[in-house]
């Protein structure tokens, strides 16, 4: 049986990412978990300035929970901790 172009296409970047996933994690696995850490939280930070529906959706959230106990400053600071943390994660 003769594959098609596009099966063939998909294999081939399902192997590209893959093995870049993998070097990617070889080489963070090197280093030091400080550093690992700061990575991840600057790349929290990215997503936190990248991603608008879900940093709309965490700031709703949080209003749910703390209604007008915390200022919007708190809200808007709490979810961008959390994007953080993740990132860190």
């Amino acid at each position: 049986m003769i594959a098609s172009g596009k099966s063939v296409f998909v294999k081939h970047m399902a192997s590209l990412t893959y093995y870049s996933i993998m070097a990617i994690v070889s080489v963070v696995r090197c280093l030091p978990l400080t550093v690992v850490a700061r990575l991840g939280r600057f790349f929290g930070s990215i997503a936190y300035s990248l991603d608008k529906r879900h940093r709309i959706r965490t700031q709703k959230n949080l209003k749910m929970v703390f209604g007008d106990e915390w200022s919007d400053e708190k809200l808007q600071s709490t979810a961008k901790e959390n994007f953080l943390r993740l990132g860190e994660n």
